[in-house]
């Protein structure tokens, strides 16, 4: 339980950094919004019905930080194109 909610606090600041630092607006922003925010409910969701309560202790937090810090870094840190390419092509065809 402890690598998958690793794994997905990983994934989730991946996800979030692009979505970020690609500079989405007007609808495309709300569309992507919604399909991560369902996307996030989903795996969290999943994780829950795992593990309740290892999961209301602890792994909702960690989930909740690794998303703070994808928003963090797209707002703060710039990668080249080609490392932000590398990480949508990854989420693309991710877990």
């Amino acid at each position: 339980m402890w690598v998958e909610i690793f794994f997905f606090s990983i994934y989730n600041i991946l996800i979030v950094y692009v979505v970020t630092a690609s500079n989405v607006n007007g609808i495309q922003a709300l569309f992507y919004g919604v399909a991560v925010g369902l996307h996030f409910i989903a795996v969290s969701h999943d994780l829950w019905r795992k593990n309740p309560t290892l999961y209301n202790v602890i792994g909702r937090y960690v989930i909740t930080i690794g998303i703070i810090i994808g928003w963090a870094m797209g707002t703060l840190v710039t990668l080249s194109s080609f490392t932000q390419s590398l990480i949508f092509a990854f989420i693309s065809g991710g877990p």
